[in-house]
């Protein structure tokens, strides 16, 4: 597989996915703005996402790619997908029951989310929200096999893209609202579930040939036969799990800290909107790609090749995301003005979430960082070393949490998360050091600097031109395009100084996108 290939069509894709995701927020913004109908549908859609930090891509499938990938070396096609299909049994064993229990016991959970909802008409529309969208725990779940199994191959366009659907039928469901009977949140609800079949049915056309149709009935009723490869799956899951359940309740309890100001889920999911972008972008997208990569034999074995890949990943991160930050930092206001203010989602909604949206970025170098690093700990079944490190960042995210919220509010979320993963990164740094598999030499140092400085530059020269530009240029929009392409010369020849074959690699992109156009 070759890395840069593969990072260029998961980031590329991903890029589509978050456009999506960019226009149906806007759609959502103008709906239901920032008030408590809208901290219903979030909050009863976050519930199951976070179950997908549970069975995604970084962490049910940290421990499911490097087992199948080692069975896939073999050429008998049987055994290839034996561990997926009894895997997919496993779930729906382990996750219906789940969702059936949640289904009944609704009203109880959500009393822990819905401090700020006084009456019981807006108690009634956010436990029936809840109940219809918790069932895409269930997609989740298998979901999560079939996309690994794909990544597995390298299959990263359509995997990436799958977002996409979900997003369509969700900007579908508002234009439908009028001539739909019943409330807009539980349109929205149901648009969810919708799109989570849509997924599910692409997935396995995707797969339809050689995984579903060949030993399928015979694989799942056979639990016993290859049990030491169970086995193996099991003992690398666990502590992937658990600190994936770690990941979770902090996200829960985020929520629930969040939920004590009237809006601040929702104003959170806003900035995180913008955050989550470069992260994807960026750190996701290596560190999905860097799995399959590492999970090689032949490259596992060889430590310099993986020195290697760690060090063009860092380069490949650090030489984009701290200009990326710095500029994101500088036009924060405008970029939440610019998608969300509009509707009910009124002035004072843009200043509290562009605080929020500045202290997630204050985090995301770090963040980058540590979603490059992780992958190698799993594709050498040392998912403890992560789980270490996760649970000690976690935890200092909890503590910073609640002592910044008697001071900030719901902003103490964002910040006690940036702060955590300044703290997670470096705990890695010191883990890849003794492993001897990634350090910070002089000459990493010395990019890491140049690129910094560069992202100063940037930040200087928006600050000198945004005022003058603001004198002839009223609209956002503009204003926003107009810097954008006036940063984009410098930074294609900062590129081009410090990362030459990245740089023709990007307008060998440019060129055929021009093309196809």
């Amino acid at each position: 597989m070759k890395f840069e290939r593969l990072a260029f069509i998961q980031s590329f894709y991903t890029l589509l996915s978050k456009f999506s995701g960019y226009v149906r927020d806007i759609f959502l913004a103008y709906f239901i703005g920032a008030n408590i109908l809208a901290d219903i549908f979030f909050m009863a859609l976050r519930i199951p996402v976070a179950f997908k930090i549970l069975l995604s891509e970084e962490t049910f499938n940290a421990a499911y790619i490097p087992i199948f990938g080692k069975v896939a070396d073999g050429n008998n096609f049987q055994k290839k997908y034996h561990l997926a299909h009894q895997l997919m049994m496993a779930t729906l064993i382990i996750i219906i029951p789940l969702v059936v229990v949640a289904e009944i016991y609704m009203p109880n959970i959500l009393s822990l989310l819905s401090k700020n909802i006084q009456d019981q008409e807006t108690m009634n529309l956010f436990v029936k929200s809840s109940r219809i969208i918790f069932p895409y725990v269930i997609f989740i779940g298998i979901s999560s096999i079939l996309v690994g199994t794909l990544n597995t191959y390298g299959r990263f366009a359509l995997t990436a893209s799958l977002p996409l659907l979900i997003n369509i039928s969700i900007i579908l469901s508002c234009f439908l609202f009028p001539v739909i009977p019943g409330d807009l949140i539980t349109t929205l609800s149901c648009s969810v579930i919708f799109g989570c079949v849509i997924q599910f049915i692409a997935l396995l056309y995707a797969l339809k040939d050689q995984f579903f149709f060949q030993h399928l009935y015979e694989n799942i009723l056979n639990l016993k036969r290859d049990f030491l490869i169970i086995k193996s799956f099991m003992v690398l899951l666990w502590p992937t799990l658990l600190a994936s359940t770690i990941i979770f309740l902090n996200l829960i309890f985020g929520i629930i800290i969040a939920s004590k100001d009237v809006g601040g889920v929702s104003l959170l999911y806003y900035s995180e909107r913008i955050f989550y972008l470069p992260l994807t972008l960026i750190g996701i997208s290596i560190g999905i790609v860097l799995l399959p990569v590492m999970s090689v034999k032949n490259i596992l074995k060889d430590h310099k090749a993986i020195q290697k890949l760690h060090e063009k990943a860092y380069r490949l991160s650090i030489i984009s995301i701290l200009p990326i930050s710095l500029v994101l930092i500088f036009l924060s206001k405008d970029i939440i003005t610019l998608f969300f203010y509009r509707g009910v989602f009124e002035l004072g909604a843009v200043t509290k979430s562009t605080l929020a949206l500045n202290l997630y970025l204050l985090g995301l170098p770090a963040a980058v960082i540590v979603k490059i690093l992780i992958p190698y700990l799993y594709a050498i079944s040392q998912p403890k070393l992560a789980l270490k490190t996760i649970a000690l960042s976690t935890l200092s995210c909890l503590i910073l949490t609640i002592i910044f919220f008697q001071i900030i509010g719901f902003l103490s979320v964002p910040l006690g998360l940036s702060i955590a993963s300044w703290i997670n990164m470096f705990l890695l740094f010191k883990i890849h050091y003794k492993l001897n598999t990634f350090s910070l030499n002089s000459s990493l140092i010395i990019y890491t600097l140049k690129s910094a400085f560069f992202a100063l530059f940037l930040f200087c020269f928006l600050i000198a031109i945004d005022e003058k530009l603001s004198y002839f240029i009223l609209n956002d929009l503009f204003k926003i395009i107009i810097e954008l392409f006036l940063i984009l010369i410098p930074s294609m020849y900062f590129v081009y100084k410090m990362e030459v074959d990245l740089y023709r690699k990007f307008i060998i992109v440019l060129r055929n996108f021009f093309k196809i156009v």
